[in-house]
């Protein structure tokens, strides 16, 4: 399930709006996740799409996870966002989106 990190330090949680796919779940059996809509993105970070994701682990982000964040949230001077700065291991402005890559195809 994803979740929006937002700059003021708040998180929420992010409910897929679009297809369902079935998840291997830890130690056995599978569980639901429905992917986010491009709607439901452009919502969530004010503006234009840019995915910050990496093929291993970097700072705490895990691998299989991406933020999602405002592609013009630097040029548009957004407030720094500490805590997806800290998972990425770079400077990441604006509320951004955290998912697993099977929510955002």
């Amino acid at each position: 399930m994803a979740t929006i990190l937002r700059t003021n330090g708040t998180r929420e949680r992010l409910f897929g709006e679009g297809p369902q796919h079935q998840i291997p779940a830890e130690g056995g059996g599978f569980h639901i996740e429905h992917e986010l809509t491009l709607e439901q993105l452009h919502a969530a970070v004010g503006g234009h799409i840019e995915l910050v994701m990496h093929r291993t682990s970097i700072g705490t982000l895990k691998a299989g996870m991406l933020l999602v964040v405002n592609e013009e949230g630097m040029r548009r001077g957004l407030p720094t966002n500490v805590a997806a700065s800290l998972l990425a291991g770079q400077p990441i402005v604006g509320d951004v989106v955290l998912a697993s890559t099977s929510e955002v195809t």
